[in-house]
């Protein structure tokens, strides 16, 4: 559990960002509003939850982070409440905000088979000096069924963090959250099936390679099973009811 405090750091940091948007400088919408990236939350079975179980508990407080990672790197590719698009031209919208010092320009563009959201930042934010710095990207699907965001470390292209996710023919949502750019950063990959029955892995870097850590698998009841790994073997396993 203590390799993953960096990323709870970084979530954190990203939502206070997030939650500090200025609201209080709204402008008339100029045009339709542009469409919205969709956010799927991974949820698992009431059991679970409850459970006093250390394996289950793991799946819960991974997925808990994962959502909370999620809704926090894709909080600014939705312009704050009230503000509308400053232009809209052909199959481009652009929105314009400020937060203090720091202006920020998102564009959503439509393309042929999917829509695209790209922030810029510009100014000081506290910490940084920005000049049209590309910090978030976006794709979605037109048919919703599929989609990325990328959030990228201060002044660089350097990925921070990148979130991906797809629903099949039967409606379960396949999902990854890669941190592996950070300090003991790890890549969660899951499935999420239409009745919260699902599975888990957890992934790690090591010396430039992503190596498996854990996997968990668990059906509609709650009940499930899990493996730990130590390069690529088994090391452990049990169950949980």
């Amino acid at each position: 559990m203590k390799k993953i405090l960096t990323l709870i750091s970084l979530t954190a940091f990203i939502i206070f960002a997030v939650c500090s948007k200025d609201k209080d400088s709204p402008t008339e919408p100029t045009s339709e509003e542009a469409p919205q990236l969709q956010l799927h939350t991974i949820s698992v079975p009431t059991k679970m939850l409850q459970s006093s179980d250390p394996h289950a508990q793991a799946v819960v407080y991974y997925t808990q982070v994962a959502n909370i990672f999620a809704a926090s790197m894709s909080g600014f590719v939705f312009p704050p409440d009230g503000v509308g698009p400053t232009t809209r031209q052909g199959n481009l919208w652009q929105y314009n905000w400020s937060q203090d010092a720091l202006e920020i320009l998102l564009r959503v563009t439509e393309n042929d088979n999917n829509f695209s959201w790209v922030t810029e930042f510009d100014g000081k934010d506290g910490e940084y000096d920005y000049y049209n710095w590309v910090a978030y990207r976006a794709t979605q699907t037109k048919d919703g069924k599929s989609g990325t965001f990328t959030a990228y470390m201060p002044n660089t292209t350097i990925a921070l963090g990148e979130y991906s996710w797809f629903m099949d023919e039967t409606g379960a949502l396949h999902f990854e959250a890669d941190v592996s750019a950070l300090q003991e950063g790890r890549t969660f990959k899951g499935v999420i099936n239409t009745d919260q029955s699902g599975t888990l892995e957890v992934y790690e870097m090591v010396n430039g390679e992503s190596v498996l850590l854990e996997k968990y698998q668990w059906d509609a009841t709650g009940a499930g099973q899990w493996w730990t790994y130590e390069n690529g073997e088994v090391k452990d396993s049990g169950s949980w009811n």
